[in-house]
């Protein structure tokens, strides 16, 4: 029984490593990151806690976190390269990024997010917010110096059929 535990667990990093890294035009292994500034402190995400959906052709989502239980996420409207200002206090909610971490779950008040390239399942680019905290609205954070670089999977979901 432990013997076959031992074998799932070593099979599940297998995918997961694969699945973290693409290679580049001369075949060199190329590995997902989202890194930023948290306040200051260097945060990055772990490869293999690391995705990007394309939905319905309509939104993407980048979603990572890290061995410290600290998550972030980027939620875009739409699916093209360009800049995405992020400004929820003027009712702007098309894009909505936020931050997790012991302290509680923060949600950007304003940003920008900067998709640069969109290309070979693969998407790049920049952001920055700032971001308040949803138990405690005196405690904000500025997310500053972010960089993706993430596999883009696409998802269709199915429409209702009306029936």
């Amino acid at each position: 029984m432990k013997l076959n535990n031992l074998i799932l667990i070593i099979f599940a990093i297998g995918i997961f490593s694969f699945s973290s890294c693409s290679k580049d035009d001369d075949g060199n292994l190329v590995f997902q990151k989202l890194t930023a500034k948290v306040s200051g402190q260097e945060w990055t995400a772990s490869p293999v806690l690391l995705t990007a959906f394309k939905i319905n052709d309509k939104y993407i989502t980048i979603a990572g976190a890290n061995a410290q239980k600290e998550a972030m996420n980027l939620n875009i409207q739409g699916t093209t390269e360009g800049t995405y200002k992020l400004n929820t206090l003027a009712g702007q909610t098309q894009q909505i990024c936020s931050f997790k971490n012991a302290k509680g779950l923060y949600l950007c008040t304003v940003g920008e997010i900067v998709v640069s390239s969109i290309a070979d399942k693969r998407i790049k680019g920049t952001f920055r917010f700032k971001a308040i905290n949803t138990k405690n609205l005196k405690d904000t954070i500025n997310i500053k110096d972010g960089i993706f670089d993430v596999n883009l999977l696409n998802e269709k979901t199915e429409e209702p059929s009306g029936n």
